[in-house]
């Protein structure tokens, strides 16, 4: 699975990427959350960092509905801070997906 992030038109924002076979086992492309709580766990701050930039998706897309859709304004915001801290590229990025 290839998770994505996308615009509001469903362009992909992020998420077609080069990474090591043994990262992604390891570590997945993204990691997956259901409690904000789960933000201070060790292994969740070795991934994401203590202060991370967190921004709601307004629905879902792709084919299987699992990619988060940001607003335009969020889509500028998570570009001009990855240009800043190029975290999209080291797969610093944590889903949180709704309790059933």
């Amino acid at each position: 699975m290839c998770p994505k992030i996308r615009k509001p038109d469903g362009t992909e924002v992020w998420g077609t990427v080069k990474v090591n076979r043994e990262f992604v086992i390891e570590h997945g492309i993204v990691g997956y959350l259901r409690d904000f709580k789960d933000l201070k766990h060790p292994d969740v701050v070795a991934r994401i960092g203590d202060r991370p930039l967190v921004l709601r998706a307004i629905g879902v897309g792709g084919k299987h509905r699992t990619d988060p859709i940001l607003s335009d304004e969020d889509v500028q915001r998570l570009l001009q801070e990855n240009e800043k801290y190029h975290f999209l590229d080291q797969m610093r990025v944590i889903f949180f997906i709704d309790k059933p």
